[in-house]
């Protein structure tokens, strides 16, 4: 007849369990890896990895992969990397330009 008035402790258990502790295997905030050329690298910010990617002379950019997983930020750096290197070769720009650059550079034309 206890068990019966008592709430089942399993129910109880399911409902108040903390979040597993943080693997053993996470990735240290310094944490770098080199591809390509060498001339990127993916790199640890506040726990999500990122692309760096140096091109010319003192110019870089850095791009957040948007993922904590490294097979995930490996596969979509070199895409990224693929692309900046066409971009750069091209000789196009890596950032999109805005509407206020393109009017600006409108406006000197005319």
């Amino acid at each position: 007849m206890n068990a019966i008035l008592q709430p089942s402790r399993k129910n109880q258990a399911k409902s108040t369990q903390a979040r597993p502790p943080p693997s053993s295997t996470a990735i240290t905030p310094d944490y770098a890896e080199v591809i390509g050329e060498g001339n990127a690298r993916i790199v640890v910010r506040n726990g999500v990895f990122a692309l760096y990617f140096s091109y010319g002379l003192r110019q870089a950019k850095l791009t957040s992969l948007k993922t904590s997983q490294l097979n995930v930020a490996r596969q979509r750096a070199n895409l990224l990397y693929a692309r900046y290197q066409f971009r750069t070769q091209a000789g196009l720009q890596l950032d999109a330009r805005t509407v206020q650059d393109v009017a600006e550079e409108y406006m000197v034309a005319r």
